[in-house]
């Protein structure tokens, strides 16, 4: 299984970026901060191509929610 966490992917390029991993066989984890709707809408977008795919949330700039958004990653794959 390819995996693949892409940040900020809840919209723009993050997104567009989502989308052609999703058509590439990815699995994937849908980061976003705020944008949860958006992020859940990518996710549905995937969920057919990528049925394993993800939605995680967290503060980048916080090392603690990075530690958190990854160690959620490796206990899902």
């Amino acid at each position: 299984m390819k995996v693949a966490v892409v940040t900020g992917s809840a919209k723009g390029l993050g997104r567009a970026i989502a989308l052609a991993l999703a058509d590439d066989g990815y699995t994937l984890a849908v980061h976003y901060k705020k944008s949860k709707e958006e992020a859940l809408k990518v996710l549905d977008l995937i969920s057919k191509k990528s049925p394993q795919s993800i939605v995680v949330c967290g503060d980048l700039r916080k090392e603690d929610e990075v530690n958190k958004i990854f160690a959620e990653v490796l206990k899902k794959y």
